[in-house]
């Protein structure tokens, strides 16, 4: 006997639908599908599933949840945490599983590093999001606890420069960080296309490009994961991530400097700090 919901159950997965579709059609626009882990073997031969329930069909019914909302609110962002597991910071199904086809949902979920993001990101698993940049252009959702960042806004910065999708909570009680946050949400919001919208790029983990062709224009985040003060350097040609550049336009601020077409930073920052600056060819040369 499933002590448990069944997932696959019609019943549950129309009344979901029926109740989902209700929200949308009022006016929601996001919903996070959490709870999505395996339910169980399920052996209620009414259901018209395998006996017992498989996870394969535990996945195909959130998928078919997904679409249901999707064909009558298509416009409703869906964020679907790992179908198979829940509550940890590790996935059991392939990031690209279930995603793809008309219907399906938009965004990733964050691997849970909302609860304790600097602790995430000094043990090195945080660091999983850069990766998941680069290969992927499914966007995240994640939100996080500002409460353990620092003076320099490292956490807002990181999970900003890695999550599309970032919702934000918990007030760190030192003024000066709660000052930091601030400024750091107003720069954010200046820019935010580039990170909603922009193509991620990165030389390392440690720098991270948003880049806007249509604009001609990138923003870059540097970070220093280290509790040593350290240089971060590197370079990269601008036609590389799809922007043109007249050769003999330069460019420069406390983030590098565009020179012969080729991005280039070398700076010297505090121990596990973070800076961001924008780039744009403007105005263009000779206007």
């Amino acid at each position: 006997r499933l002590d448990a919901l069944c997932s696959a159950a019609p019943a549950y997965v129309d009344t979901k639908a029926r109740r989902l579709i209700e929200l949308g059609r009022k006016g929601a626009a996001f919903v996070m599908f959490d709870g999505s882990a395996f339910t169980g073997e399920c052996w209620d031969k009414s259901h018209g599933h395998s006996l017992p329930l498989t996870r394969q069909e535990h996945c195909d019914a959130y998928r078919r949840l997904s679409r249901l909302l999707h064909a009558d609110c298509p416009s409703v962002l869906i964020e679907l945490h790992d179908p198979i597991v829940a509550g940890v910071n590790t996935r059991y199904t392939p990031t690209y599983f279930l995603h793809g086809e008309p219907g399906d949902f938009d965004e990733l979920w964050g691997y849970e590093y909302m609860w304790d993001p600097m602790d995430d990101l000094k043990s090195n698993r945080a660091r999983s999001l850069y990766y998941v940049n680069l290969a992927y252009h499914i966007p995240i959702y994640l939100h996080i606890n500002l409460k353990s960042d620092n003076a320099n806004a490292l956490l807002f910065w990181w999970y900003a420069s890695t999550c599309r999708h970032l919702g934000i909570g918990g007030k760190n009680p030192d003024p000066k960080i709660w000052e930091a946050h601030k400024a750091a949400m107003r720069r954010y919001l200046e820019c935010e296309r580039f990170y909603k919208k922009g193509e991620f790029y990165g030389i390392n983990e440690e720098i991270h490009l948003h880049v806007l062709p249509q604009d001609n224009a990138f923003v870059v985040n540097l970070f220093n994961l280290s509790d040593q003060t350290r240089t971060i350097s590197g370079s990269i040609p601008l036609d590389q991530i799809g922007l043109d550049w007249p050769s003999g336009y330069r460019v420069s601020n406390a983030a590098g400097q565009v020179e012969s077409g080729t991005y280039t930073v070398s700076v010297k920052m505090a121990p596990w700090s973070a800076q961001m600056a924008e780039f744009r060819l403007n105005p263009p040369p000779n206007q």
